[in-house]
């Protein structure tokens, strides 16, 4: 067996490794909303909006896993991926801003705060992430548009 190999497997146990050291180093920044009891009301009142925003995270995943499958771009096109990156960043972007308007009258911040909470990631790491992956989308859709 030569390193080519064992590499992906090596690169699997560092990123593993440092998300670890990340989620020890930022278990006190996850936002909490003062007290437990409160932190539990966040996440039960917007339990719909971060159950949404996970299955439009992963559908926007599969996106790009059905093109490149189905054999309609060559395996090294980087546009299938940043489609489906940009549009799962739209999709959690919109459900978050969205759906506490429509859905219980809540506040699209307290929904982001609950998202952060589940996801025990820090706000000023999420915000930008998702802000990020929401740019991608229009990027990619010029990209393509011939």
């Amino acid at each position: 067996m030569d390193f080519d190999h064992i590499r992906p497997i090596l690169s699997g146990l560092t990123g593993a490794a440092v998300a670890a050291w990340l989620a020890t180093k930022w278990k006190r920044f996850v936002p909490a909303a003062g007290n437990p009891s409160m932190q539990a009301h966040l996440l039960q009142m917007y339990k719909f909006t971060t159950r949404c925003s996970n299955c439009l995270f992963g559908a926007g995943l599969l996106i790009p896993l059905c093109v490149y499958f189905s054999g309609l771009t060559s395996n090294k096109d980087w546009r299938p991926l940043a489609l489906g990156i940009g549009s799962a960043g739209v999709g959690m972007a919109l459900v978050m801003a969205a759906a506490p308007l429509v859905v219980r009258r809540g506040n699209p911040v307290d929904a982001f705060r609950a998202y952060a909470i589940a996801q025990k990631s820090p706000v000023f790491a999420l915000l930008p992430l998702v802000t990020a992956m929401a740019c991608l989308f229009p990027w990619t859709i010029y990209q393509l548009v011939p």
